[in-house]
């Protein structure tokens, strides 16, 4: 499905200051302060294949369900099925997650969504979860490792400290969220979706990409790769480059970097099952994640659809919540039409680039 607004919208549009101020308050505390990491741990992350066949059975452990309002809630937990071999921190191997549902309602559709950088806990996904139940789908929300209860004694705030950390995190989110997927499938979701924000975006266009089965795959405001985020956007400058090149060799460092960052690349796998079924939203004014890195996914996922926002990345975050769902609904009614073979129509058109 074609880009909708007008062609190539975006490049080279004015990015948004509010990007560049959130930015400035981040370099505070800038990413990869403790340099690249454990070189094993790096060798071993980057070598490991990603098997759209082979997908890590897992036991959830859920507490019982909960009132919330208009939904009902529970907590569960299970062992984050790499976590040996990626060498996570004993306080990540437990992947925490909550299920949220229409009151009452078994086997809803369902959206797994996936984590922001920096992004502790699910009430920012609850923005997403509540709407979605009212309009009778259902969501999951995974904890990142590294992040909230899942956090080392080392780990604060959003900047994780080495190279390693953050593609450790990237792969160890990925599988628990296939893993994810497949149980809820077994569990009687036959129409599942995966979506997030930002890093949430890349991480949630993996899982789909790499889902044995059709999903509904909605990427929100993310990357074809992490290389767009910290080599292009301008969370290059929240980068700790001397820790990475101390001698002083950033040219170096950034080629080094950049080869490390494209195992973790959308590109390097094949379109999801259902492209037809996939939305990728982006912000037009968006100064993390760049245009045309949004339009290097679509283009790799022949027949998805590119949806345009008039925002920048924190704007899109905080004002366009409701276009994220109207997304999300659609995303799920085109994969209802293709597993019934029957076409339908979105809900409603999204807002014109611009707006």
């Amino acid at each position: 499905m074609p880009a909708r607004g007008r062609t190539g919208y975006g490049v080279g549009v004015t990015a948004s200051w509010l990007d560049r101020a959130f930015v400035r308050v981040m370099r505070r505390r800038p990413f990869f302060s403790d340099g690249w990491g454990d070189p094993v741990q790096l060798d071993i992350v980057t070598s490991l294949p990603t098997d759209r066949n082979q997908v890590f059975p897992v036991e959830l452990r859920w507490e019982p369900w909960g009132r919330d309002g208009a939904v009902e809630c529970r907590e569960g937990r299970f062992s984050s099925p790499e976590a040996d071999l990626l060498g996570l921190p004993l306080e990540s191997r437990d992947a925490i997650v909550r299920h949220v549902r229409p009151v009452g309602v078994e086997g809803a559709p369902t959206c797994l969504h996936l984590a922001a950088t920096g992004e502790f806990g699910f009430s920012r996904r609850m923005r997403l979860a509540r709407p979605l139940a009212a309009a009778g789908i259902g969501s999951v929300l995974l904890e990142n490792p590294y992040y909230g209860l899942r956090a080392p004694p080392d780990q604060h705030g959003p900047s994780v400290r080495t190279v390693a950390d953050l593609l450790i995190m990237g792969r160890a989110c990925v599988q628990e969220a296939r893993s994810l997927l497949s149980w809820l499938r077994q569990a009687g979701h036959d129409r599942l979706g995966v979506s997030g924000f930002s890093m949430g975006g890349q991480t949630s266009a993996m899982a789909a990409a790499s889902c044995p089965f059709p999903v509904a795959g909605i990427p929100l405001a993310g990357s074809h790769s992490a290389t767009a985020v910290f080599l292009e956007g301008v969370l290059r400058y929240v980068v700790d480059w001397s820790a990475l090149a101390p001698d002083g060799h950033i040219d170096v460092a950034r080629e080094r970097f950049e080869g490390l960052l494209d195992n973790m690349s959308v590109l390097s796998l094949p379109p999801p099952e259902a492209p037809g079924a996939c939305i990728v939203v982006a912000g037009s004014r968006d100064a993390f994640v760049e245009p045309r890195s949004s339009q290097a996914l679509h283009a790799h996922w022949q027949g998805s659809e590119l949806r345009w926002l008039g925002a920048g990345h924190v704007s899109g975050f905080l004002w366009r919540q409701a276009d994220y769902k109207t997304a999300i609904v659609d995303g799920f009614r085109r994969l209802e039409g293709l597993m019934t073979g029957e076409p339908v129509s979105d809900v409603e058109d999204p807002a014109s680039p611009g707006v």
